[in-house]
């Protein structure tokens, strides 16, 4: 009897442990999603110490106590698992320390690469279903659909909130009133146009659950390869209507980049004999020098969106010309009055687009006198209307043999593929371009994958020549000398002495060597065992919890995923919980 009360009494305890720590875990997730790195660069800064105390790490303390309170009150047997982890963190923290002493406080910046994953652990302890109520459930779903408004990881707020909603208990009012506010509030261009990599991941994360589904549900197999095709169908009407056309060209066209790259490998030949990298002072981030470049870059937006407009209120001026010269030799004599009814229309048309423009430019004036950057949403509708110009000023160019038409319109086209380029560098963060390549490239698009491209050369080429067995040193930076030949991103490189290579895999394995390639391998075991389990016990919450992370998992090839807070939190935290869900579905997995 007082052994029973004594298991109740740590149970409770335990219950008690789990709730501060996924609600630690929760709120810091949800505001990293929201706030980034604003709150990534929350620090305290010991007098004794010559780095700063992020807000992360201190997170990592508080939910480290937790654990080993957990731990003590109801000791797990040891296995090979936790010795393997065991030597995981006593390798990371040996490098991390070595780098540090060696070459400064830059080490624990690349030691936080790898030891984030320490919060899949607490996700895995910390993870109780009896934690998730219909209340929690209830505010979780609501603080999901208002955060995917504002948040990059659109995609996976829709998912998690579906989860929850689906495991609503009872009440089908409550229910589908979430399920009606989730397909109202949410921002589904974002899945696919905040950047081509998010057009990729959702992409792929899609066609993941729709195949998914069409294994697991239980149902005749030809209404299944129905179902199927529908969804396939469906996919690709959303792409068509809600992509531009240029922005998916430029996301496919391999020869172009091929191209490019030549064209500008060829520049960097040429002037690597005489090109010597410039000293930059180590710093772990530079706020105040990212701020001016952001400053810049907006400025530099509504410059181009100013010219734009004047651009095309100038040619509007033209088209009220009485009589405006049209190519009869395209033109069968019949279909001249059908072309000048259509021209007439276009024309009305790019009045509506010059108006458009006007509120888009008094929008960003606004953001920019208030000191802020443009939202996402701004950016995305400032593009779909450059994208729309593009396509109101392509019968003129085809049909119109007027001089000063031509001419004009020929520099709208200049600003509209400038205007595109500007707004994708805004949109992916991935480089402020001061010096920049050839138009031709920029109009294509090229510039955020091309720098990526040239820095992967770069370290694939250090570790080639160094052949590091356990990777390169923490705190050493990384510099690509490509991108400093080209100017490439120096508003990063340039204020930190520094550049993130924009692939964690690479990455892992630059800084861990054979170590970083085993820590790559076990994290896709567990995800594909996850998936399998899922498929196995035909759990459709299983394989929603799995897509989120794969829509993570897919862009961590492209961006700065794994190495950053406000990303790596969440992830390795959501990765851990869902590990804890789909166990419980078995006994093991």
């Amino acid at each position: 009897m007082a052994n029973a009360k004594l298991l109740m009494k740590k149970m409770h305890a335990d219950y008690i442990w789990d709730g501060i720590g996924l609600s630690l875990i929760g709120i810091f997730s949800a505001c990293y999603l929201v706030f980034n790195r604003k709150l990534a660069e929350l620090h305290i800064q010991f007098p004794f110490l010559n780095f700063p105390l992020f807000i992360g790490e201190i997170l990592i303390f508080l939910c480290l106590i937790l654990f080993l309170i957990k731990f003590k009150n109801r000791p797990k047997k040891f296995t090979n698992w936790h010795l393997l982890f065991f030597l995981y963190f006593a390798f990371i923290l040996a490098k991390a320390f070595c780098g540090y002493f060696k070459w400064g406080p830059l080490a624990f910046r690349h030691a936080a690469l790898f030891y984030y994953p320490v919060f899949a652990v607490f996700g895995f302890a910390f993870y109780k279903r009896s934690l998730l109520n219909k209340y929690t459930i209830l505010i979780l779903s609501l603080l999901l659909i208002y955060i995917a408004r504002f948040a990059n990881a659109t995609l996976t707020c829709f998912i998690l909130a579906c989860v929850l909603i689906k495991a609503y208990p009872k009440s089908n009012v409550i229910r589908n009133s979430l399920l009606f506010l989730l397909l109202i509030f949410t921002p589904y261009k974002t899945f696919f146009l905040n950047s081509r990599t998010a057009l990729v991941s959702s992409s792929l994360t899609i066609i993941f659950i729709i195949f998914s589904l069409f294994f697991i549900l239980r149902i005749n197999k030809k209404f299944k390869i129905l179902i199927l095709a529908l969804c396939l169908l469906c996919l690709t009407v959303i792409l068509k209507k809600t992509i531009p056309a240029n922005f998916i060209k430029s996301t496919v066209n391999i020869n172009n980049l091929i191209s490019d790259y030549k064209e500008l490998d060829k520049e960097i030949r040429e002037k690597e004999r005489s090109f010597k990298m410039r000293k930059i002072q180590i710093a772990l981030y530079n706020p105040g020098r990212r701020k001016a470049a952001k400053e810049s870059s907006n400025e530099e937006l509504r410059i181009a969106m100013k010219q734009l407009r004047e651009k095309s209120e100038e040619v509007v001026v033209l088209l009220e010309k009485p009589e405006i010269e049209i190519k009869h030799v395209q033109i069968q004599k019949k279909k001249l009055p059908t072309m000048k009814k259509e021209l007439k229309t276009n024309k009305e048309e790019l009045k509506t687009m010059v108006e458009e423009l006007r509120e888009k430019s008094r929008e960003l004036t606004i953001m920019i006198e208030k000191s802020q950057s443009p939202t996402h949403d701004l950016l995305i509708e400032i593009q779909s209307t450059i994208e729309r110009s593009r396509e109101i000023i392509k019968p003129w160019v085809q049909l119109t043999t007027d001089t000063e038409i031509s001419q004009k319109i020929g520099e709208i086209q200049i600003l509209i593929e400038n205007l595109h380029s500007k707004i994708e560098i805004m949109k992916t963060s991935a480089a402020a371009i001061t010096t920049a390549p050839p138009i031709d490239i920029i109009a294509r698009g090229k510039t955020t994958s091309l720098f990526r491209i040239f820095i992967w050369r770069d370290m694939l080429m250090q570790i080639v020549k160094e052949k590091p067995l356990l990777g390169l040193d923490f705190g050493i930076p990384l510099r690509s000398k490509s991108i400093e030949i080209l100017v490439l991103a120096d508003g990063d490189w340039g204020a930190c002495g520094w550049i993130e290579p924009h692939n964690s895999y690479l990455n892992i394995i630059y800084r861990a060597g054979l170590i970083g390639i085993v820590t790559i391998i076990v994290i896709f075991i567990f995800i594909l065992k996850m998936i399998k389990k899922s498929l196995y016990l035909k759990s459709v919450t299983g394989i929603l919890l799995c897509a989120a992370l794969i829509d993570w998992l897919i862009q961590a090839n492209f961006f700065v995923i794994f190495e950053l807070p406000y990303s790596a939190i969440p992830f390795w935290s959501l990765f851990g919980m869902v590990f804890a869900y789909i166990k419980t579905l078995n006994k093991s997995i």
